[in-house]
């Protein structure tokens, strides 16, 4: 029996919440060592690695603590950065009739949303709203519409929304998409955006080819990134609907999900791990 040939993997993109990072308290969620072992050997093999996340860059970043990566696209690929120096990659805000349309639902106290720049955010709404998120988003600066410098760009709105308003936002805006990751919670991006699009600035900066990457993810709105990779990888702590879309289908973020992806699919040496997860409780992507 012939041998089989090892995917020539150039790139591979990450998810963090439920993917590189396991869903758990605040604080206590760091990358799994046989995460950042797999990190280390694709970075051997000259692979760029680059987080594609709805994180905004800071929290993004967050991901050095554990390794370092290459590239971020961040909030939902619309701020995308690579490189020691943080070059500009990809860069697209919500237009400005929109932006007022949003800014004005949440002036009025309609709905609980976070209000992402590309290097801070703040939630804002009315303090009863507020505090029916405050387990989610306890951690996030809260400020009134008014107190927010508004004329600067915003490149993603964060609503606490049930999934019916997303049909409602879309007809009160022209040019925004909706991008649900959760029952309560959907992030709002100028149309054309979205992980897909971050991939494909990163293939034409990098002079690579979508076959030649690889792509791991666990949440609706990475089905796009999936979809894109030469290889799609869903954790198993994925929804069906996200695994009726990839390629290959790994174990648990917390269960060896990343290595023995790579282990299995031929594109780094080594044996699998072997360890049961302990849940996913959901939370950001």
């Amino acid at each position: 029996m012939a041998a089989m040939e090892r995917p020539q993997i150039k790139a591979a993109f990450f998810d963090i919440d439920g993917t590189l990072i396991p869903f758990g308290p605040k604080g206590k969620r760091s990358v799994p060592n046989d995460t950042v072992a797999a990190l280390m050997a694709l970075r051997s093999q000259g692979v760029a690695l680059i987080v594609c996340t709805g994180r905004f860059v800071r929290f993004a970043k967050m991901v050095e603590e554990h390794f370092p990566m290459d590239g971020y696209a961040t909030l939902n690929g619309q701020y995308c950065l690579i490189g020691e120096d943080d070059e500009v990659v990809r860069e697209v805000p919500v237009n400005e009739e929109d932006k007022a349309t949003m800014l004005g639902l949440l002036r009025a106290g309609e709905i609980v949303g976070i209000v992402n720049f590309s290097d801070e955010l703040f939630v804002t709404g009315t303090p009863e709203r507020l505090e029916e998120v405050q387990d989610r988003w306890i951690m996030t600066p809260h400020k009134a519409i008014d107190e927010i410098d508004t004329d600067r760009p915003i490149y993603q709105f964060v609503l606490n929304a049930a999934p019916e308003e997303d049909e409602r936002i879309q007809a009160l805006t022209k040019h925004l998409i909706t991008q649900r990751w959760e029952p309560t919670a959907v992030d709002i991006i100028q149309e054309g955006g979205g992980k897909r699009r971050a991939m494909e600035a990163y293939f034409d900066y990098l002079g690579i080819a979508p076959e030649q990457t690889i792509a791991f993810g666990d949440g609706a709105n990475d089905i796009p990134m999936l979809e894109t990779a030469g290889i799609g990888v869903a954790m198993g702590n994925a929804s069906d609907e996200v695994k009726a879309h990839a390629d290959h289908v790994s174990d648990a973020c917390d269960a060896g999900g990343i290595w023995n992806a790579l282990v299995d699919l031929g594109i780094i040496e080594g044996d699998r791990v072997v360890r049961e997860s302990v849940g996913q409780a959901g939370g950001v992507s």
